[in-house]
């Protein structure tokens, strides 16, 4: 506002940063608002961490589990308790024993979709949600907390190495054995290098589904030819099928250099195209006139209102001078009176 030459005047505030008291009282009252907001965030930061080495669960609604209120006389403060809801329970439990099994991400979600069940929020699972299950100590016992710091200003990349982790006052559905067979899998299986989707897949993502709308994501699959070398392809597939299973969509591949080839050569005739042009331009002018006439139109109006203020003020001028030349002359009169 202030690049603007805008000042700022409150309606249930006795200030305008018009004038040097009115800029520092909006100042004070800024940091003092600052200064109350720290001071809130800090102390529900520590009530957090206190509940949560207390062994109490700090989040919202989690699968395998019913969020209870804990009904306590002479306190304003509500209180909760984790207790296993045992139809979601058998998930939780079914999903752990498929993934000592030997069966991966995409298998068991694929499955879980199939027969058509949910995740706390009646969502179809996913790869990601059900990774997310199989790495929550939660399910063991435990609570973890404080995993991620500074979420507002870092958000996923400031990952805290040393969480807080402590036994939890709620009931384990998965016992230490099975919670350990899968964690020793996770760490046989890292290490991996992660896929890094480059310039070379510029359509990752534009390209759309045919049957269910979703974007489209690299998938690859390597053939074996008859000389016994093999040949990597790179396809463009339907990301909920990737992500979800069968049960939700099909893969709808396509080469990604068909598509790519495909999608190029259309963009290449449109922009050669004198007529595509022409309409591209036409549509380009139209759509800034739309924008910048009824910008004229205002200008216009605040033209003639300046004139009309203008004229005021030089009509206000002229009968101020007049009035002040009639005083001198009456002025004048009377001391010539007087002396006479």
């Amino acid at each position: 506002m202030e690049k603007n030459n805008i000042t700022f005047k409150s309606y249930s505030e006795p200030f305008k940063t018009s004038t040097p008291a009115g800029k520092m009282q909006f100042q004070m009252m800024a940091l003092i608002g600052e200064f109350e907001r720290g001071t809130i965030a800090q102390n529900v930061k520590m009530g957090m961490n206190a509940k949560a080495k207390a062994g109490e669960w700090c989040g919202g609604i989690v699968l395998g589990y019913d969020l209870i209120p804990i009904p306590e006389e002479g306190t304003k403060k509500k209180r909760t308790e984790l207790i296993i809801n045992e139809k979601e329970a058998q998930i939780i439990r079914r999903i752990f024993k498929s993934f000592i099994q030997g069966n991966g991400y995409k298998s068991i979600t694929n499955q879980l979709n199939k027969e058509g069940l949910k995740t706390k929020k009646g969502n179809s699972f996913s790869v990601s949600s059900v990774r997310d299950i199989l790495l929550n100590p939660l399910y063991v016992g435990k609570i973890r907390y404080n995993i991620r710091q500074n979420w507002a200003e870092k958000r996923r990349k400031n990952i805290n190495a040393n969480p807080i982790l402590v036994d939890g006052i709620h009931k384990p559905i998965i016992d230490e054995t099975t919670w350990s067979q899968v964690q020793a899998l996770f760490e046989s299986s890292q290490g991996k290098p992660a896929r890094i989707y480059d310039g070379q897949y510029p359509l990752t993502g534009i390209l759309k589904c045919p049957e269910c709308g979703s974007g489209m994501v690299i998938a690859r699959t390597v053939n074996t030819l008859k000389d016994g070398t093999k040949r990597r392809l790179v396809y463009y597939a339907c990301g909920n099928w990737k992500n979800k299973g069968t049960s939700v969509c099909h893969s709808n591949t396509i080469r990604v250099d068909k598509a790519n080839e495909y999608v190029f050569s259309r963009i290449t005739e449109l922009i050669s195209s004198e007529k595509m042009v022409k309409s591209i331009v036409t549509k380009l002018n139209t759509d800034r006139n739309d924008k910048i006439n009824p910008a004229k139109k205002i200008l216009e109006q605040i033209s003639k209102y300046l004139q009309q203020l203008e004229r005021r003020k030089t009509k206000l001028f002229d009968a101020t001078k007049m009035t002040s030349s009639a005083k001198r002359i009456s002025e004048n009169e009377m001391m010539s009176s007087m002396r006479e």
